[in-house]
């Protein structure tokens, strides 16, 4: 248990402030799992706030250590980037034991679930099992699409993926060129890569997402919220009119429907393939899952050999990892 801190690391000026002017990494600090030391600095802190924080007493002395700690790659940290950073608050969760009651089996489960703590336990551990069920079809997916990207060689000029990534981006936060091709890493054009595959998967299986397919996932989701708080019955225009603004930012459209393309596209290659079942613990299981994204990025660097690209450094796209109380 503990709290955990969701916010943005910027440079720091020499004035303390966060350096606005370059790049963001989106992180989540667990105080505790850093020790008291690394968390005495976060001790009061609240949204809003901005912290001094020593990477190297957070994460630990290596560079490895700290870009592992910040989601990304040592060398797209640079030779000159300084441990000393700032941290921006922008959430914070605090994780403690609930009681296990009502209340707590109708924000978990949906009001009127189970009614008694053995249906609770039964159901949360089916829950959990669902989870493991979509990691380890996720991987098997990833590994089918390596494997496909292997075997079709598809060659991006770093020129186009460049100028597709600031067309890509929003009027009001379009990079330069040069910032581009500064933090251009080859998982974008892979990333590109199995894009035009999954599509065409999809385009020959007659299986493409729709809008209404988007629109019908965020309703759901949106109805499921309404119940954990107490909502057995949504009211329809209540969910159509949060579904709407939801959708109103083109991100979070393309954010559902990449999800949708991949669900689809998972289940048609699962219903295709002739796949062995293999049970493994859940460190075993960690370790082949980081052995394929490394093998992923090493395919996506063989596959764009002709720009003679240099060391992968990663552009301002972090994503931002975010905890759910474990109550």
């Amino acid at each position: 248990f503990g709290d955990s801190l969701i916010g943005t690391v910027l440079p720091a000026k020499e004035d303390g402030s966060p350096d606005d002017t370059a790049s963001k990494r989106f992180v989540t600090i667990r105080t505790a799992e850093v020790g008291e030391a690394a968390a005495a600095p976060f001790i009061g802190a609240k949204k809003g706030d901005i912290v001094s924080i020593d990477l190297k007493a957070l994460y630990g002395e290596s560079m490895e250590d700290i870009a592992k700690g910040l989601n990304t790659s040592v060398e797209s940290l640079g030779e000159d980037f300084q441990t000393t950073q700032t941290f921006t608050v922008n959430r914070l969760l605090r994780v403690g034991k609930a009681p296990l009651d009502q209340t707590l089996f109708d924000k978990v489960l949906g009001p009127g679930a189970v009614d008694n703590e053995e249906d609770f336990r039964m159901a949360f551990r089916s829950a959990i099992a669902d989870q493991a069920d979509k990691a380890s079809e996720q991987r098997l997916l990833n590994d089918i699409l390596s494997a496909t990207l292997g075997q079709n060689e598809i060659y991006l000029p770093e020129d186009w993926v460049i100028r597709t990534i600031i067309e890509g981006a929003k009027e009001d936060e379009k990079p330069s060129e040069e910032d581009v091709r500064k933090y251009y890493h080859e998982r974008h054009a892979n990333e590109m890569r199995v894009s035009f595959v999954t599509t065409r998967i999809l385009e020959q299986a007659e299986a493409s997402i729709t809008g209404d397919d988007v629109r019908e996932r965020v309703s759901q989701d949106v109805r499921q919220t309404y119940m954990q708080y107490g909502m057995a019955e949504p009211d329809e225009n209540a969910v159509q009119k949060a579904t709407q603004a939801y959708l109103e930012k083109d991100e979070n459209a393309q954010n559902v429907f990449r999800s949708l393309e991949r669900e689809r596209l998972a289940s048609l290659l699962l219903n295709a393939a002739e796949v062995t079942v293999q049970m493994v613990s859940l460190a075993e299981f960690r370790r082949v899952d980081q052995a394929g994204q490394q093998n992923q990025i090493d395919q996506a660097g063989q596959q764009n050999q002709p720009d003679q690209l240099g060391q992968p450094e990663q552009l301002d796209q972090s994503e931002q990892v975010e905890t759910t109380p474990a109550e």
